[in-house]
């Protein structure tokens, strides 16, 4: 585990403490956090995050900065 990545890992399980079920569980190249045994949010080798969000908040929230879609080599993942 990078450095980036470790740090990001342990604000997450600070993050998701108390929130029922959470497994981590290696996923796309990093460490994903499962809730109710659907991913919630990925923790990259870079400390990216990939973050899964409701489909019809999807546009609204890549209008962030430093946000962007989700992509798997050069396809882009559907939405949410």
């Amino acid at each position: 585990m990078t450095p980036e990545q470790s740090t990001l890992v342990d604000r997450l399980r600070a993050l998701l403490d108390g929130e029922g079920e959470v497994r981590e569980v290696r996923m796309f190249g990093g460490i994903a956090f499962m809730l109710r045994d659907a991913m919630a949010v990925n923790a990259g080798k870079t400390g990216d995050l990939l973050i899964r969000v409701g489909d019809s908040r999807g546009p609204e929230l890549v209008k962030r900065e430093g946000a962007e879609p989700s992509t798997m080599g050069e396809r882009e993942m559907g939405p949410g």
